[in-house]
């Protein structure tokens, strides 16, 4: 069981941003990276799969069958990279929101226990009553996501979930990724910027280059490959830390003769 991506294109503003974008068998219960330089596409390739921005061509199939937009916008739950802290509101009624998307506003008792259940679930049942635009950079990256998980997706879509964070905070969210990702058998695809942290956290790799995907497969192999390395116009090095996970070592590229 899994996500199929073939072919997309995607645009913004009139402009093709993603031209051609495959991620094939993309499994359940399993976290994809996206990686790329900036202004590779990789943020336009997950609205496109969210079904949020135009796709002009290309498909996207979920469990061997087709994913219409209507219904991806159900099954898919985009974490933006930035967090809108919406005046007033609680975590536990932020939650509420993002459940109740679509449905009627009525709130009963059993919708109160699923929010509280992946509050929970995330170890954030402290922050219930805290108001969003008081947190932290760390607890708004956990609220932003428990927002998404409550609406229940087969979908974990995330956007640079980590860029704003210090080393701690990273380390928690991504750990919280992975756990709900195993625990709820979520295709789960992060863009990402820090190649060490892609490694230790994803099963696979997706090298994203002007709009297209153009290297797919195990961190170890694309880390290896030059081609990685001269998408970010840079030399990486790969070394092995203590516990055996990857780093990654750059040096800029030098400039061809």
């Amino acid at each position: 069981m899994s996500l199929d991506v073939a072919g997309l294109a995607v645009t913004l503003d009139g402009r093709m941003i993603v031209s051609e974008a495959s991620l094939t068998s993309v499994a359940r219960g399993t976290m994809t990276a996206l990686i790329g330089p900036n202004g590779a596409g990789k943020s336009t390739l997950l609205r496109g799969i969210a079904g949020l921005a135009p796709r002009r061509a290309g498909e996207v199939a979920l469990d061997g069958r087709r994913l219409p937009l209507r219904e991806a916008r159900t099954r898919i739950a985009l974490m933006p990279q930035s967090f809108a802290a919406s005046v007033g509101l609680t975590v536990f009624e932020a939650l509420l929101v993002a459940l109740k998307q679509g449905r009627s506003w009525h709130v009963d008792a059993a919708e109160e226990a699923r929010v509280a259940e992946v509050l929970d679930e995330l170890g954030i049942e402290g922050l219930a009553d805290r108001e969003l635009g008081r947190l932290s950079g760390g607890q708004q990256q956990l609220a932003a996501m428990a927002q998404a998980l409550v609406r229940d997706p087969d979908i974990l879509l995330l956007d640079e979930p980590t860029s704003a964070l210090d080393l701690h905070h990273q380390l928690v969210v991504l750990q919280a990724v992975a756990s709900a990702t195993r625990a709820r058998a979520l295709v789960t695809i992060f863009a990402v910027h820090d190649l060490s942290l892609a490694a230790r956290f994803a099963d696979r790799m997706v090298l994203i280059e002007a709009g297209r995907t153009v290297r797919d497969g195990a961190p170890a192999m694309l880390l290896a490959d030059p081609r990685t390395g001269a998408a970010y116009g840079v030399g990486i090095d790969v070394v092995r830390g203590r516990r055996e996970r990857l780093l990654v070592d750059a040096d800029l590229a030098l400039a061809p003769a």
